[in-house]
Parts: structure tokens; C-alpha cells; sequence
């Protein structure tokens, strides 16, 4: 069998058993992961990389995206992340930023806030020297 034949019946197989979001986790490239959802944060992966494309489509070198409510810096964290990568795919550049209080969420002033979901100070941010060393 030649390598194109093989890696059809190799793929036929391992998608009939593990499904097709498996084989594309295990071989795709960024932008397939991308397509299916198989990145962490899916909507920052999307959201970077489509801000990526236009800016290159548009002649533009660089990028910069904010974060507002940082909280403990997951987000952020995989922004940073998000940002190495995309930068290989695309060659366009990442500035990162985030914004927080570090108060966490605000008074509920009624229905609007969701109060049955949401209570004052949720998401305050824990340690904001710790996560500026670490970005």
C-alpha cells in the first residue's frame, strides 16, 4: 500500500472508533482544530485569529486585544498562549491587554444582573502581582 492509502485506511478506522473529532485532535493543524472547536476558549482562538487575518488582509503587521475583567487571569493567560501560536500561523503580531478592577462584579441593581446566577464580588481578582509575572 502507498502512504496516501494508508493513511486513508488508518484515518477510515480511527474515526470509526474514536470519531472524527479525535482524528483531527490527534493530526490537524491549528486552524482545522480551530474550525471544530477543539481549541481552549474556542471564542478567544476564533476571535484572534480571524482579528489576525483581517489585520494581515488589511496590510497590518500587528493586533491588539483586550481583556476587560481579568479576575483570576485564565482568560488572559490563554490569550498569551492563543497569541504564540497564531502568531507562527499567521506572522501577525499580538498585543495583550486586560482590565480589571479587581473588585469583582458590581451591586445588582435588579432583574438585568441575573442576581438568581450572578452575587456581588464574584470573580474578584486573586493575585494580581502573581499573574503579572506570570504574562
Amino acid at each position: 500500500m502507498t502512504d496516501s492509502l494508508l493513511t486513508k485506511v488508518k484515518r477510515r478506522a480511527w474515526k470509526h472508533v474514536f470519531g472524527e473529532a479525535s482524528w483531527i485532535a490527534r493530526t490537524g493543524n491549528f486552524r482545522t482544530k480551530e474550525q471544530h472547536g477543539l481549541i481552549e476558549r474556542a471564542n478567544y482562538a476564533y476571535g484572534m485569529l480571524r482579528a489576525a487575518d483581517c489585520a494581515k488582509y488589511f496590510g497590518h503587521d500587528e493586533v491588539t486585544v483586550v481583556e476587560f475583567g481579568v479576575a483570576s487571569g485564565g482568560g488572559l493567560t490563554n490569550m498569551v498562549d492563543l497569541a504564540k501560536i497564531i502568531e507562527q500561523e499567521t506572522r501577525v503580531k499580538f498585543h495583550i491587554f486586560g482590565f480589571d478592577t479587581g473588585a469583582g462584579l458590581p451591586h445588582i441593581d435588579g432583574y438585568k444582573d441575573h442576581p438568581e446566577i450572578w452575587n456581588p464580588g464574584d470573580f474578584t481578582m486573586e493575585d494580581r502581582s502573581g499573574l503579572e509575572k506570570s504574562v
